[in-house]
């Protein structure tokens, strides 16, 4: 009888004692364990509400990926030097990554490019460049794009080209100097007719002409500002090339000066 009444005992005592400890198990309301049921917020996985972890499921809006529409900022690389040594029958010349950030502020569109572009090979001296990776920054927003920077051959007349919201986009030069060359960065914007690529020098590829000007007059209609990044990963300033800046003796960079033999 005495062993009977001991187990009765034990039976009665063993729920409450269960009841009292802190086991944190999935089932109990605790929240500082981290199982994903008990409403845990701070473990980090992908179940429990979690914000803070930075995955591509839980709504996190911190770490910047590019799967889970977080990005309000570009994910600015440093960009290598001396990636590509090109070779030829002129000379031995080493080239890096171009990275660059393009400003499109004008009637047309309001947005910021960033685009990583890698050396991969090169021709008469002059690099060629594949872009690895194309952002476009709109509304606070950034969002991956198709995109493409080129390099332009010996004379450097580099360009962007884009896609995003249904349209093609290129950014072009305004102003051609002596030995037909850029004297700056890309700084006006081509409009892509429907179906086609644009090509500068081709009407029929262009829907609305925004570099278009006379020689020796004022600014394109349709402006952009486009900067290579630095190889410490900084971008300079956003300069206007058409006016003249404060501690900066060359500006304005544009127009080139014999652009005369090239612009009607």
């Amino acid at each position: 009888m005495p062993r009977l009444i001991t187990w009765l005992v034990l039976c009665l005592l063993l729920p409450a004692l269960a009841a009292c400890s802190n086991d944190d198990n999935g089932t109990d309301g605790d929240a500082t364990d981290g199982d994903a049921a008990d409403g845990d917020a701070s473990d980090g996985d992908a179940n429990d509400g979690d914000i803070v972890d930075g995955d591509a499921s839980d709504g996190d809006v911190t770490d910047g990926d590019a799967t889970d529409g977080d990005l309000t900022e570009f994910p600015i690389r440093v960009p290598r030097t001396a990636s590509y040594t090109c070779v030829d029958e002129m000379s031995t010349t080493d080239f890096g990554d171009a990275d660059i950030i393009c400003r499109v502020n004008n009637s047309v569109l309001d947005v910021e490019l960033y685009l990583q572009s890698n050396p991969v090979g090169c021709e008469f001296g002059a690099p060629i460049y594949e872009t690895v990776a194309a952002w476009i920054k709109e509304g606070g927003a950034v969002s991956s794009i198709e995109g493409a920077y080129d390099w332009g051959g010996r004379h450097h007349n580099d360009y962007v080209k884009w896609e995003a919201g249904g349209g093609k986009y290129m950014l072009w030069h305004s102003s051609i100097g002596w030995g037909y060359r850029a004297c700056a960065g890309p700084d006006c914007l081509l409009v892509c007719a429907e179906g086609t690529e644009c090509e500068p020098m081709v009407s029929e590829s262009i829907a609305q002409d925004g570099c278009e000007r006379d020689a020796g007059s004022g600014p394109p209609l349709l402006t952009a500002i486009c900067v290579m990044v630095l190889p410490d990963g900084s971008a300079p300033e956003f300069l206007d090339p058409w006016t003249a800046q404060e501690g900066h003796e060359d500006y304005p960079l544009l127009p080139c000066g014999g652009e005369e033999n090239y612009i009607e």
